[in-house]
């Protein structure tokens, strides 16, 4: 086992992709179901998976919500958000 597996195993994740298109379903994410398949390789649990809208206070709102709660994950990764705004 590498190092880096070593520290991610057994750790929740959530991961949120953060694509406008993705979020209206007009274009399939691809970076989130990455993200997992590298994560859970590595040992990792990853509970949720979201996807929201390019826009400040929805990524904000999703942020707050997943760590509010007995059911937070240790760790929140986002991804995408790339395009032209």
């Amino acid at each position: 086992m590498s190092g880096s597996e070593h520290k991610i195993k057994g750790l929740s994740f959530a991961i949120i992709t953060v694509s406008d298109r993705s979020s209206r379903g007009e274009r399939e994410d691809r970076s989130g179901p990455t993200l997992k398949d590298y994560l859970e390789k590595r040992g990792a649990r990853v509970d949720k998976m979201l996807i929201v809208p390019d826009e400040a206070e929805k990524i904000k709102e999703t942020l707050i919500g997943l760590c509010d709660g007995p059911e937070a994950p240790e760790i929140i990764l986002t991804t995408g958000g790339t395009g032209v705004s």
